[in-house]
């Protein structure tokens, strides 16, 4: 596992280890922002994916090319029909963290497994027993009638220098029928490399803050980096 430093400053955990679910349920969010982006098309801000507030920030220690998965990110659909995801865009990433996947897949609810795969952890794919992963493009999110149709996104990074790497936030697009969104999840990932790097030190860089937009690379099955 990496060493890992977390901070929840306002989000409380929704999972714990039996996988019950802590909070009810967050209303659909309402939508007052429509978006240009550049095609001619009309993009919704927030829509039935939206996230329900609040920000996790994770901060972990990784060797220079070892790959980790992040995997603490829930999607609930809130709306009354099935949303097809579209892609994952970074924002403010940083030069030198190349990201993995990213992949999607429900939640497990086998007895015995958590129903998350995994947090943070040193390795991607990570083990997922229990579970069959697919790539985010085109995953279907069903309605939500309990936490059984919640969904896991496991994103995939590899620091490729040395220093402090990261991203500010994860853009999820997605669309129900021909209606097209994006919603923000503003929950930062800081990287530091090498793994003797001072985890009290491993903070957002000075690029995470800027607004640039990276979009996520297409994973295909039987990928596997470690």
């Amino acid at each position: 596992m990496a060493e890992v430093s977390r901070a929840y400053p306002r989000r409380p955990l929704r999972w714990i280890a039996a996988a019950v679910v802590v909070g009810g349920l967050a209303a659909a969010a309402t939508t007052v922002l429509v978006l240009a982006d550049g095609s001619g098309e009309d993009v919704i801000r927030g829509g039935p994916l939206a996230d329900p507030g609040g920000t996790m920030a994770e901060a972990a220690l990784m060797h220079v090319g070892q790959a980790g998965t992040y995997g603490v990110e829930t999607i609930e659909n809130h709306g009354p029909e099935v949303a097809v995801l579209d892609g994952v865009t970074f924002v403010g990433l940083t030069p030198g963290l190349r990201m993995l996947g990213p992949l999607a897949l429900h939640v497990r609810t086998q007895p015995g497994l958590p129903a998350l795969v995994t947090g943070l952890v040193r390795r991607f794919p990570p083990p997922h027993e229990g579970a069959t992963l697919h790539p985010v493009a085109g995953f279907r999110v069903r309605p939500w009638r309990s936490w059984q149709d919640a969904v896991e996104l496991l994103i995939g990074f590899r620091p490729l220098r040395k220093g402090v790497l990261g991203y500010r936030a994860l853009e999820l697009r997605y669309h129900v029928g021909d209606r097209r969104y994006v919603t923000t999840f503003p929950d930062p990932l800081t990287v530091c490399a090498p793994y003797s790097y001072p985890l009290q030190r491993c903070k957002a860089a000075r690029n995470q803050q800027r607004a640039g937009r990276v979009h996520s690379p297409q994973w295909r099955s039987g990928n596997s980096s470690s």
